[in-house]
C-alpha cells in the first residue's frame, strides 16, 4: 500500500508510517489492514518516537526510533514483540500490561511502557504510563497539560499525517475523564514543607540546594515540583532532588544578573531558612 498521496508528496508531508524505518514500515502497514487490523498508538517527544501495535490475538509490536529534523533515515531503532493483556487497577482504571523483555541493545527506560492506563475523552484515546501518573497529575495542576509528551500515547492510524506532539504535552483532558488514580492525586490535600537549611550559593550555578523538614515518608517523591504558597510574598520554585525518609533535599531555581544576584536585591526570589513550600502550584497571575 502506498502511504503517500500525490498531494502529500508535493507538500513534503509524512504519514506516521512514512516516519518508520523501511523494514518496519512494511510490517506496520500489513498490521493496519484487513479484518484483524491492529490498534495503533504513537508517542513522540522531540526527535524520539514510539509506535505500538496491539493485535487482536493478544500480541503486540513496539517500535522505538529516533528521527532528527530534516533527516531521511531513522536511527536508534529497537523493536519488541510479545504478549499483552487487559488489566484493571484496584481503583477501577482500565489498562494494559505488556511483557517487555530487555535485550543487550535495550535502554533501561524501555520497560517504562510495561504498564499503561487507558483513558478516553471525546474523540481522543490515550494510554498513560502508569509509572508517570504522579508527574502527569503535577503537570495538570501546574501547567494544565498532560505532562511531557513521552508520558502518554495517543491513538493513530499508520496512514494518518504525522503531527509533532507538543513537547510539554497536550492540553489536559477534563477532570472527570482522567483515571481515578490521577483524580485522587489532584484532589489530595497539598503537602507543606519548611526549609530548614540552605546550602551556600554557587555563583556559577542557577540552583541552590535546600533541606526540608519532611521527606518520602510524608509523601514527597523524586522530581516532585514545589512552590511558594499563593499569596505568601515569595516566588520560589524547585524540585525534589534527593530522597530521604524525613528530610528531602530540593533544588530551588534562582537567576543572577550582573553585577548582583537577585538574592541580594530581591529576597522574594531566593530561599531562606523558614520559607514554606507546597505541592500546590500557584494559580496563573
Amino acid at each position: 500500500m502506498n502511504i503517500f498521496s500525490e498531494k502529500q508528496k508535493e507538500n513534503g508531508e509524512l504519514t506516521v508510517a512514512g516516519m518508520l524505518p523501511p523494514a518496519e514500515r512494511i510490517v506496520f502497514e500489513k498490521l493496519a489492514v484487513g479484518q484483524d487490523a491492529a490498534t495503533f498508538y504513537l508517542s513522540s517527544y522531540f526527535d524520539w518516537h514510539r509506535l505500538l501495535a496491539l493485535q487482536n490475538d493478544g500480541q503486540y509490536r513496539l517500535l522505538f526510533w529516533r528521527m532528527q529534523p530534516n533527516a531521511h533515515e531513522a536511527t536508534d531503532v529497537r523493536v519488541y514483540t510479545g504478549s499483552y493483556h487487559a488489566m484493571r487497577t484496584p481503583l477501577g482504571d482500565e489498562g494494559l500490561k505488556l511483557a517487555i523483555g530487555l535485550r543487550g541493545d535495550s535502554l533501561g527506560s524501555d520497560v517504562d511502557d510495561e504498564e499503561l492506563i487507558l483513558v478516553r475523552s471525546g474523540d481522543a484515546e490515550l494510554l498513560l504510563r502508569a509509572s508517570e501518573l504522579h508527574d502527569i497529575a503535577a503537570d495538570i495542576a501546574a501547567e494544565g497539560t498532560m505532562g511531557r509528551s513521552e508520558y502518554y500515547w495517543y491513538r493513530v492510524s499508520p496512514f494518518d499525517l504525522f503531527v509533532q506532539e507538543p513537547h510539554g504535552g497536550r492540553t489536559a483532558i477534563p477532570f472527570t475523564d482522567l483515571p481515578h488514580a490521577v483524580q485522587d492525586m489532584l484532589s489530595a490535600k497539598p503537602l507543606l514543607a519548611t526549609i530548614v537549611s540552605v546550602d551556600e550559593r554557587l555563583t556559577d550555578e542557577d540552583t541552590v540546594m535546600c533541606t526540608l523538614d519532611i521527606g518520602e515518608a510524608e509523601g514527597l517523591r523524586m522530581n516532585m515540583p514545589l512552590y511558594s504558597p499563593q499569596g505568601s510574598g515569595k516566588h520560589l520554585k524547585g524540585w525534589v532532588w534527593e530522597m530521604t525518609p524525613h528530610a528531602c533535599r530540593v533544588g530551588i531555581e534562582y537567576h543572577c544578573v550582573a553585577p548582583h544576584c537577585v538574592d541580594e536585591g530581591n529576597v522574594a526570589t531566593f530561599p531562606r531558612v523558614g520559607d514554606t513550600l507546597t505541592s500546590l502550584a500557584p494559580s496563573p497571575e
